[in-house]
């Protein structure tokens, strides 16, 4: 290989994965919150890899298969990255309407820290009078929490259009990813807000490596089996058109 050709090669060789990982970074980001793109990306991403590398005439299995790799990697780290930043920065706020009569309103702020105090409220529009005193709020995490607040723990703000806020502070949650949901009594019925997400009471570096955990296992090495799995079936595809065109030359395949 002449010296021109091995510098165009190495240019190559450089390219193919950062194109392939810029695109890919795009596709997976834009489809992560959509279950159907993101079915779709599973076979999309792999393709598309294989498709910059072949472009640019990286044509060597093994180093398809380590750049293919790499760029996966790569891939699932920045937006491990990105997410894990988007649940410090988020504050959902879940809305909803009860029985087709009682619209609430809940969030815990913040959504994700340590060592801190979380706000767990929820704001109750009813139809009809409400028994705040059977209001209950439960708080749990996987083998680590479970807490059930009543309401002489909890703080409350009535309205004169018969609304109410119900609130309650706490400090003291041990490292763990969070649920909770409130009960509350209305007149002839008690509702139920539903299991709703959060806090995440873990250290930006902890959190970091949940999110990773999961995206490696559920990304990553369904997308990296596909990729490889995609190269050896192209490969034998090609070999088996060139023993047919050697055949119809009058060649013996090799």
């Amino acid at each position: 290989m002449s010296e021109k050709r091995e510098i165009s090669y190495r240019t190559r060789l450089i390219a193919a994965p950062i194109i392939a990982f810029l695109i890919s970074f795009v596709l997976l980001l834009e489809a992560i919150r959509n279950t159907y793109a993101l079915i779709a990306m599973y076979i999309i991403i792999p393709l598309e890899i294989f498709l910059v590398l072949r472009y640019l005439r990286i044509f060597r299995l093994s180093t398809r298969i380590y750049a293919g790799l790499i760029v996966l990697l790569a891939v699932v780290l920045s937006i491990s990255g990105v997410y894990t930043h988007d649940i410090y920065q988020t504050k959902p706020v879940f809305s909803g309407v009860l029985n087709d009569t009682t619209r609430v309103t809940t969030s815990v702020t913040p959504y994700a820290g340590y060592d801190q105090s979380f706000n767990f409220s929820l704001f109750i529009v009813p139809n009809g009078t409400i028994n705040l005193s059977k209001t209950t709020l439960n708080i749990r995490s996987p083998s680590v929490y479970n807490v059930t607040i009543t309401f002489s723990e909890m703080h409350a703000v009535e309205y004169p259009n018969g609304s109410a806020l119900i609130y309650y502070v706490t400090d003291n949650l041990p490292a763990g990813i969070y649920s909770y949901n409130f009960t509350f009594n209305m007149t002839t019925r008690t509702d139920y807000t539903g299991q709703i997400p959060g806090p995440y009471v873990e250290h930006y570096s902890g959190m970091f490596g949940v999110v990773l955990t999961e995206y490696f296992i559920f990304y990553f090495l369904p997308m990296a089996a596909i990729f490889v799995i995609g190269l050896f079936v192209a490969r034998s595809i090609g070999n088996s058109q060139r023993r047919a065109a050697g055949g119809s030359n009058g060649e013996k395949p090799k």
